[in-house]
């Protein structure tokens, strides 16, 4: 991807300030204050990001997260995608383990309030990033939670499809087309 559109997808999350740059002063919380990632999608993952669906994630594709938890009891995230496909909406999601040649090398998805319940699975224990792409494949969303970080998540993953919130099968999303390992801090 050229330089100049990596760039301006990142400065996308730089205009909302999760860019895992700074994390803002007056941020304090039991488990990391603040996550990062950046990593173009590749198969084997030497780009940064791993990709299993070159279809759903073509060559270029770059994912970045930030996310910070706050003082205030409030977690901000942020999710920037480019080179996706143009006009199609992914499921998206912090998971509990890093990133790895396989799909489930990444665990499931990052709970606030661990359960097996099904109903666990919801915006507000989860992080969940839905993107709908422009026609340039490029997407920025943002989640807010009203807790701070138990423990660090381990990756955001991109799901093939948007998430359910059905009752009946809540935060389910399809295959797992990419993954970006995070760091904390």
């Amino acid at each position: 991807m050229p330089t100049n559109r990596r760039m301006a997808a990142l400065g996308a999350a730089a205009a909302i300030g999760l860019t895992g740059a700074a994390l803002p002063a007056a941020a304090t919380a039991v488990g990391p204050q603040l996550l990062y990632g950046t990593g173009t999608a590749t198969d084997g993952g030497s780009g940064g990001a791993y990709r299993y669906d070159a279809t759903l994630v073509p060559d270029g594709a770059l994912v970045h997260l930030g996310s910070a938890s706050l003082s205030t009891g409030v977690t901000k995230t942020t999710l920037t995608v480019h080179g996706l496909l143009p006009h199609r909406t992914y499921g998206a999601h912090l998971h509990a383990l890093a990133c790895g040649p396989e799909p489930a090398s990444s665990g499931g998805h990052y709970q606030q309030e661990p359960g097996t319940d099904p109903h666990a699975a919801n915006p507000r224990n989860e992080v969940w990033l839905d993107v709908t792409t422009d026609a340039n494949g490029t997407a920025v969303t943002a989640a807010e939670n009203p807790w701070t970080y138990r423990a660090a998540p381990g990756s955001v993953v991109v799901h093939a499809d948007p998430t359910s919130h059905d009752h009946s099968n809540p935060g389910v999303a399809g295959a797992r087309v990419a993954c970006l390992t995070l760091a904390a801090r």
